[in-house]
């Protein structure tokens, strides 16, 4: 990967993307920002497993590649320098980073290893009163889990069925459901 963007651009959207990527001790890539240079945009994403952001900035790639890279590093770095343009370049497991009178060379975690984010099948939305949103949740969240050891069960699910709201919630002693039109 070897590309040229704007730094002012480029930290902007690492300090927005940045705020979704989380420390987690089992899962250090999650504390990651992919950075993947296509023919003409370089896509940034990160997740955190409950939420899943990308965004697209136009630049000038020469090489194609993509690389992960902690968010909070590379924020920290495009907080302190000086520069207009950005030269990127990825040579083995190390991104260097460098403008007119800056650089540095930060080590990059294993871009397979990022998880996928999910897309939405179909682009259908609805609208509820927030009031019969709040007595869904109500419904149902003494039942979920408040234990970090089964992140999956730690929450209420949510989704649709015909013309039907369902919220689910469990800690795999207890189920509680609650559906509404």
């Amino acid at each position: 990967m070897k590309l040229e963007c704007l730094k002012d651009k480029l930290k902007l959207l690492v300090s927005l993307i940045e705020r979704v990527t989380g420390k987690n001790l089992s899962l250090p890539i999650l504390g990651c920002i992919l950075l993947e240079a296509t023919e003409k945009t370089l896509n940034l994403k990160a997740t955190n497993l409950d939420v899943g952001v990308e965004i697209s900035l136009p630049t000038k790639v020469e090489r194609k590649g993509k690389a992960a890279v902690s968010g909070s590093v590379l924020s920290a770095f495009l907080q302190t320098v000086n520069g207009d343009i950005l030269q990127i370049e990825l040579a083995g497991n190390s991104l260097s980073l460098a403008t007119k009178n800056n650089s540095t060379v930060i080590k990059t975690f294993p871009a397979d290893d990022f998880p996928t984010i999910p897309r939405t099948e179909n682009n259908e939305s609805f609208e509820i009163e927030s009031h019969k949103l709040l007595d869904g949740l109500r419904s149902v969240w003494y039942a979920a889990s408040i234990s970090d050891m089964k992140p999956e069960i730690s929450s209420i699910y949510i989704f649709t069925e015909g013309r039907e709201l369902v919220f689910v919630a469990t800690d795999s002693f207890r189920l509680a459901e609650k559906r509404l039109e």
